[in-house]
């Protein structure tokens, strides 16, 4: 696919880090999870505010419904630090 320069797969790992498949807005979207640190970079996945974290509106998704299961799909993970794109952190 043009963009892209290196392609990974769902539940690959690189070095410590899991690749976790979760479509949203682009097919190709990831979190990342790094298990010693119990730590989900999750990009645009979730939103957070200065309330909490929030589901990105149904419009922004490809597939609404694949946007929720890939947002059950990162519970499975035992994260206690949260990173998602262009906010503060959660821990």
């Amino acid at each position: 696919m043009e963009g892209i320069d290196v392609k990974i797969n769902d539940k690959e790992q690189i070095n410590s880090l899991k690749i976790i498949h979760t479509p949203r807005h682009t097919l190709e979207h990831i979190c990342i999870y790094e298990p010693l640190t119990k730590t989900m970079f999750t990009g645009d996945l979730i939103y957070s505010e200065t309330e909490g974290l929030y589901e990105p509106p149904h419009q922004e998704s490809i597939d609404y419904l694949q946007k929720r299961r890939s947002m059950l799909k990162i519970l499975e993970y035992n994260f206690q630090n949260l990173y998602p794109a262009m906010v503060n952190p959660i821990y």
